[in-house]
């Protein structure tokens, strides 16, 4: 066993040891973290030199330095496996500030860790007058990989430049947006099964070519039906509504311009730099940019404590971006950020109701509606 090995045994044995007799917050990392922000050294290049092959003995002792810091690192609440792949905790304090932006709808649902070993999760259903006619008495939610990367020529890597806060955000961003976009509609196919993709999950068509008045009109009507068919159908009523950005626009421009709308109609404005945009018919109002399919958007009415999201801790990598998977001398590094997601909405399909076909707002159509209305 080698000296480095004996070093990172001892330090999750003490890891272990005083967790046994105290909270791990109280654990205090005596000396300075290897990777620390702005401290010019740059953990996302240093994984890149190993990767390829470039590595010399500065680089291998810092990512040495740096499994040691990880089971160190009081703060760290995961399994301790693979840890020189776990990012470095400035990256890891900035992870959930990031997933509030780049996956709208998940923040939103009920959300656990996932058991580590797992291929699938089987969460009971509930039966009775919700779900009588289910043959089925599991949701099955299976496991799937995903990740955010981005590709950075490998002459920046020789360059010495730090990349760590050039590509962090943005490689986090992209994990979470494809695991948003696959929880909304991923197709169950080597990802994971949307929501729109869902069996049993009621959808009302509003595909119309009306004209903008009377097609707000009918969207209006089928978010009416869908509140009042999850509330009959789920036995309680939904608790948000989520929809395209541009079809908060739509309902917002002709809210505040004309009386398009019904009557009657009730919509309420929160702030634009919250989660919560305002209220429609009385239902919080999100948006999500991922809730698109062909061109065309849609609502979905749901109760999100109803939908299940199960996620590791995430991971970071270089992968070869040849095909292939090998290193040429022109080979480009890929930069990733993974980790294994499970997610259903299948547990109770009633709570959730989509409101499909809804073509892209034509703005100037409603500008001059507007103003034939005004003259």
């Amino acid at each position: 066993m080698t000296i480095e090995t004996l070093e990172v045994a001892a330090a999750r044995r003490a890891l272990t040891e005083a967790l046994a007799d105290q909270d791990r917050r109280t654990i205090i990392l005596k000396e300075p973290l290897t990777y620390e922000k702005g401290n010019g050294k740059s953990y996302f290049r240093d994984l890149a030199l190993t990767a390829m092959g470039d590595a010399d003995g500065g680089v291998r002792e810092r990512l040495r330095r740096h499994e040691i810091d990880v089971i160190r690192t009081a703060d760290y609440p995961y399994q301790l496996d693979d840890v020189v792949h776990v990012l470095p905790r400035w990256m890891r304090d900035q992870l959930s500030e990031i997933a509030s932006v780049a996956r709208p709808y998940l923040n939103f649902v009920h959300s656990q860790q996932i058991p580590p070993g797992t291929d699938a999760i089987n969460i009971p259903k509930v039966t009775g007058p919700i779900d009588p006619d289910s043959a089925d008495t599991y949701a099955r939610a299976l496991v799937c990989s995903i990740a955010g990367e981005q590709t950075v020529a490998r002459g920046t890597i020789a360059k010495r430049v730090d990349l760590d806060e050039v590509l962090f955000k943005d490689i986090a961003a992209s994990y979470y947006m494809n695991q948003d976009i696959q929880a909304i509609g991923g197709t169950g196919a080597d990802q994971l099964l949307g929501v729109s993709n869902t069996p049993g999950i009621p959808k009302l068509s509003a595909d119309l070519s009306d004209s903008s008045r009377e097609y707000a009109k009918t969207i209006y009507k089928r978010i009416a039906v869908g509140i009042q068919g999850v509330h009959t159908t789920r036995y309680l009523p939904p608790r948000l509504m989520m929809m395209h950005p541009r079809r908060w626009a739509f309902f917002t421009a002709l809210k505040l311009t004309s009386s398009f709308l019904p009557d009657d109609a009730e919509q309420e404005f929160g702030d634009a730099a919250t989660l919560l945009l305002g209220s429609l018919q009385g239902l919080p109002v999100a948006t999500d940019p991922n809730m698109t399919l062909d061109g065309k958007d849609f609502i979905h009415i749901l109760r999100p404590s109803d939908l299940y999201l199960f996620e590791s801790d995430v991971r970071a990598r270089v992968v070869s971006s040849d095909t292939d998977g090998g290193w040429g001398e022109d080979t480009n590094p890929t930069f990733q950020i993974h980790g294994r997601t499970a997610f259903t909405a299948g547990r109770i399909p009633s709570s959730v109701c989509e409101i499909s076909d809804l073509a892209a707002p034509d703005f100037e159509a409603i500008t001059r509606e507007m103003a034939e209305v005004a003259s």
